[in-house]
């Protein structure tokens, strides 16, 4: 099974948190084509690895675009953290190899 994650502007209270206090236009692209969907797509993939979905379910795969992939570039990083506060069955990059 493959599930494509699109970009989408982040909620509200993560615009008003993350992406405001520039200017009204600014905010606005910050938060969607400038930086926020790019990263907040990331971010669902890593949640779905850190709630222990790829465990339940091995063989989906998940398709990020539109620079949600940015989050390989932040892997090992993020790996060495979860994996030690987690209790997965493999590793975040194992994960990111098999179901990303």
């Amino acid at each position: 099974m493959r599930l494509f994650i699109p970009p989408q502007t982040p909620p509200p209270q993560v615009r008003e948190a993350s992406y405001a206090g520039i200017g009204a236009t600014a905010d606005v692209a910050l938060a969607a084509f400038g930086l926020g969907w790019h990263y907040e797509a990331g971010l669902e993939w890593v949640r779905l690895a850190a709630a222990g979905v790829f465990d339940e379910l091995p063989k989906l795969q998940i398709i990020l675009g539109q620079w949600g992939e940015v989050v390989l570039f932040y892997l090992e990083r993020t790996g060495a953290v979860l994996d030690r506060a987690l209790t997965l069955v493999r590793s975040l990059a194992d994960y990111a190899r098999h179901n990303l």
